[in-house]
């Protein structure tokens, strides 16, 4: 289950590489690095405490608003 949060951020981040707005691959692995927190930070949320147990869980394609 990925939450409307992230999917915003990803979108953010994804319109920001197509307007040219990253001049710099530091600057892209820094925002990715903040997208990838978020996203094991969710995962956390719905039970996983390893990177094992995040793999396991359920996919979903509904996005929580």
């Amino acid at each position: 289950m990925i939450s409307l949060e992230l999917v915003q951020g990803i979108v953010a981040l994804n319109n920001k590489i197509i307007g040219n707005e990253i001049k710099h691959p530091a600057r892209l692995a820094l925002l990715l690095e903040e997208l990838a927190t978020d996203a094991w930070n969710e995962a956390r949320e719905l039970g996983a405490s390893t990177w094992e147990d995040a793999e396991d869980l359920p996919p979903s394609l509904r996005i929580d608003p």
